[in-house]
């Protein structure tokens, strides 16, 4: 895992490529995390806004 962090971060101070993930996919997977965390909290399915 060491050498693949260190191979995406050299790509990235190279030659620009994104770390990991663009924005609006972190943004998603943290929408889905809270949703995650209250319907953990209420015992229900919480519903996960729109992607964008």
């Amino acid at each position: 895992m060491f050498a693949k962090d260190t191979d995406m971060v050299w790509e990235h101070l190279s030659n620009g490529t994104p770390l990991y993930v663009d924005n609006a996919s972190s943004l998603y997977a943290l929408k889905v995390a809270d949703a995650a965390r209250r319907s953990s909290k209420i015992g229900q399915n919480v519903a996960v806004s729109n992607f964008v």
